[in-house]
């Protein structure tokens, strides 16, 4: 019954570690690389029940800012679209 034991855990050790091989981790300029078509956004806030993002719309550019209450467009310092540059 013992030996029985360490081999279901030595088994399944070795299945953990395939499968940490298997599926790896991707670095350097693929994590950084943002695909046509993707949504940019960016977590402002996120305490408690308080949830707050932004994302872009790629098709239009424009910033917007989702709360629980609604999404309004970003607004820059000049009081303006947000843009990415400023």
């Amino acid at each position: 019954m013992k030996r029985l034991k360490y081999t279901v855990i030595l088994i399944c050790g070795m299945i953990g570690m395939i499968m940490g091989m298997i599926t790896g981790c991707k670095g350097g300029d693929v994590q950084n690389s943002i695909p046509d078509g993707t949504v940019k956004y960016e977590i402002l806030l996120n305490t408690g029940s308080c949830f707050v993002y932004t994302f872009q719309d790629p098709e239009t550019d424009v910033w917007y800012i989702s709360t629980s209450k609604g999404i309004i467009p970003r607004l820059g310092e000049d009081g303006g679209l947000y843009n990415e540059q400023d």
